[in-house]
């Protein structure tokens, strides 16, 4: 062979050396071109897409748009039509032209199915469509670090994304899954109907209340209140079209009025442990304002508001039936459920003896077991004094206000009727020693003879009977004893002769002795309630932001006590403008506390005070103190 032809064979084997080797690394091959950070695709006028496709695995959602230009709606077509969610849409693709590339991986179609581009189990296929011709689609695979391999489905090059995209992939995912959303406030009456007595819930000036409670009925907790506010964010789970649920039998409804008077009506299915309800909307007011809700609107943006919401209401219903006639939603079995309420699931027995206001008390009289009778009387709202404290004492802390306050908390357990075939032997040997007799302003007064067994398998139990009479005048025509005797009347009726079993924390202060209200009349209370206005300085604790000197200080304060000792009802209004305490915000009140929670000079001059009385200055690390004591 010539040198010539041996030459030539060389570089032929040089050649397929070389290009064996492109081909073995062609799939990592980087080209110069790539820039990095740049987006895998154009922009896109979102206004020209009329079609979406997203697929994975057996997963497809298709997304057809329903007329022309950017606000269209787009239908959830692998949905029945289901209107979608532009936003979501319009979502989906902005992260479609906002995906950036931060390597180019690969230029080789060979390598798409390592990479989860191929299209494949690992692949999700996402393509726009303007009028059945493909704009872009994307295709994504596999995960790398922080981001995923993609491309485009028009070029086999592959880059590995700087983020992950979490493109959604069910048909539901595009649907704004909120079925009504309704302002709590503006809620007036709910109605249910469909298990039983009908329910109606109406708001009053304190609040929403169930309406048509029994005699002897509670509301049950806060259930009500549940019910009354369903609809303030009720969603679903998933849809189907009403050809769909014929199977369904909806036996419940739920309709609730505004104060525009927009009504929601909610009908309710239940098959197997699912919920299911269908939705409509309706407008039931007058279809102009009122001249002088017009007039009460300018110089009131509150009633404004209210009267341009009633001017919607109408087209908001409008479109509310546009979007959810003939659909069935799936909801939670919570929301199912307090849309079927029956009235009995909202009230319960009441076991109150009573239902008064604390204040509404007058006198209690107690006698425990023997001991000497005692007294305890309120001659005014916010004042509670034990009668007749011998000399040398004083009603020991709050404790005679919380036996005055007792009998308006007591409950029973269990409640034993004479008719009952075990009332002998549940009463049998039963001494009813304690007398507590509370009797109101109204002059009603109510008897509980309380016992206790000698042997209970509940260490804490009592027995209880109790009456009712009325002490005022008895031929009295004036309101308030009509009805005070009427409430007598109708507390002997609802108890009669019954025992009842209590074990409630209120009975330990309806046995109180005297003796146990008592203390030493120069005996340190365990817990006072105080206010104070503090006058900091620089220099003093927790003081950073003082600007008085020491002496300024003192002088302040001593300033505001020479007020005080004059107009002393002034103290929480020159709290909150003088304090330089966060509690001035509350008129200086630092509430109850223990004797030693204070620093110790404040602790010793507020201990020492009596309720109302007001402390010279007294100084402390945090500054110089005026202190009030107030309980």
């Amino acid at each position: 062979m010539s040198s010539k032809n041996f030459s030539f064979v060389v570089v032929l084997a040089v050649v397929l050396v070389v290009l064996a080797f492109m081909r073995a690394t062609r799939s990592r091959e980087v080209k110069i071109d790539f820039v990095r950070g740049s987006e895998l695709i154009d922009m896109i006028d979102i206004g020209q897409v009329t079609k979406i496709t997203v697929e994975k695995g057996d997963k497809k959602v298709v997304l057809v748009k329903r007329g022309a230009g950017e606000k269209a709606p787009f239908l959830v077509e692998t949905r029945s039509n289901y209107v979608a969610d532009n936003g979501r849409v319009n979502n989906l693709v902005q992260k479609l032209m906002q995906i950036k590339c931060m390597q180019l991986v690969s230029d080789n179609k060979s390598a798409h199915q390592e990479l989860g581009v191929d299209g494949g189990k690992d692949s999700q296929t996402i393509r726009l469509f303007a009028n059945d011709k493909e704009l872009v689609g994307v295709i994504t695979g596999k995960e790398q670090d922080k981001g995923e391999y993609v491309r485009v489905t028009s070029d086999d090059r592959v880059y590995l994304s700087e983020a992950k995209l979490f493109i959604d992939s069910e048909g539901l995912d595009y649907v704004d899954r909120t079925l009504t959303k309704i302002e709590s406030e503006r809620i007036q009456k709910v109605e249910l109907t469909g298990a039983g007595k009908p329910v109606l819930i109406q708001r009053e000036k304190d609040g929403p209340k169930l309406q048509g409670i029994p005699e002897g009925k509670v509301v049950k907790g806060s259930v009500y209140d549940q019910v009354f506010n369903t609809l303030t964010n009720l969603n679903f789970s998933d849809f189907k079209s009403e050809a769909e649920a014929k199977d369904l039998e909806f036996k419940h409804s739920y309709k609730l009025t505004t104060d525009v008077h927009e009504v929601y009506q909610v009908e309710v299915a239940k098959k197997d442990k699912d919920y299911y309800c269908k939705a409509s909307a309706r407008y039931e007011g007058p279809k102009t304002l009122d001249p002088k809700d017009v007039e009460a609107g300018k110089k009131d943006e509150k009633i404004q508001k209210k009267n341009e919401a009633m001017m919607q209401a109408p087209r908001k219903a409008e479109l509310f039936n546009i979007r959810h006639q003939s659909w069935v939603y799936k909801i939670d079995s919570w929301n199912g459920d307090q849309l079927t309420r029956s009235f009995d699931d909202l009230v319960e027995e009441d076991k109150s003896f009573l239902r008064v206001k604390d204040n509404a008390v007058q006198r209690v009289e107690l006698t425990v077991a023997g001991k000497p009778p005692y007294a305890i009387e309120s001659p005014k709202d916010g004042e509670v004094n034990l009668v007749d404290v011998p000399k040398g004492k004083k009603a020991k802390g709050f404790d005679h206000q919380l036996v005055f306050t007792a009998g308006t908390q007591l409950q029973w357990a269990e409640r034993h009727k004479p008719d009952d075939k075990d009332f002998a032997e549940k009463t049998k040997g039963l001494k009813f020693d304690t007398v507590y007799k509370m009797t109101l302003r109204n002059k009603a007064q109510f008897t509980f003879e309380i016992a206790k067994k000698e042997k209970d398998d509940n260490p804490n139990r009592r027995w209880v009977k109790v009456s009712a009479a009325f002490v005022g005048d008895k031929d009295a025509k004036d309101t308030e004893s009509v009805v005070a005797r009427d409430a007598v009347a109708k507390f002997n009726e609802r108890h009669g002769k019954n025992v009842y079993a209590c074990d409630h924390h209120a009975l330990p202060n309806m046995a109180r002795d005297f003796d146990s209200l008592l203390a030493d009349a120069n005996a340190r209370p365990e817990k006072i309630g105080a206010s104070h206005i503090l006058i900091s300085y620089k220099g003093a604790s927790r003081a950073e932001s003082a600007t008085m000197t020491k002496e300024e200080a003192k002088k302040k304060a001593e300033e505001l006590l020479v007020e005080l000792k004059k107009s002393p009802e002034k103290f929480a209004d020159l709290a909150k403008a003088n304090s330089t305490c966060s509690s001035k915000d509350k008129g200086g009140d630092l509430g109850v506390f223990p004797f030693g929670q204070m620093t110790k000079p404040f602790s010793e001059a507020a201990f020492k005070l009596e309720v109302g009385q007001i402390t010279d200055v007294v100084e402390t690390e945090f500054g110089f103190h005026i202190i009030k004591r107030t309980k």
